[in-house]
């Protein structure tokens, strides 16, 4: 696997993902999902995107172990934030919290 490749398809699929959430926060005022926003495009499209250019630029770096970690560990940490961090932000996991709590009492 081209590793400067992977990270810079992973960043254009994390642009993709953000511009449609600032997009729906522009016209309704609504930013109760600003920071996922802002976790979408600038960890995942930049740092995505940059981490591309450098292992691009440094092909031997590329070719270490260690580059596929750096692909594999962000990117499993990612999908597993992403997703609470949105449930946190809409309200969603309170909801649930307080749901559960009150059938235990």
């Amino acid at each position: 696997m081209n590793i400067s490749r992977a990270f810079l398809i992973l960043g254009s699929i994390w642009i993709l993902v953000g511009i449609p959430i600032g997009m729906y926060m522009g016209p309704t005022q609504d930013i109760t999902l600003m920071p996922l926003h802002a976790h979408i495009n600038l960890v995942g499209f930049v740092l995505s995107s940059i981490f591309g250019l450098v292992y691009l630029a440094k092909l031997e770096m590329a070719a270490n172990i260690l580059a596929q970690a750096h692909f594999w560990l962000p990117l499993v940490g990612s999908v597993v934030l992403l997703p609470f961090l949105f449930l946190l932000l809409s309200g969603r996991m309170a909801a649930a919290t307080a749901d559960r709590t009150r059938t235990r009492l």
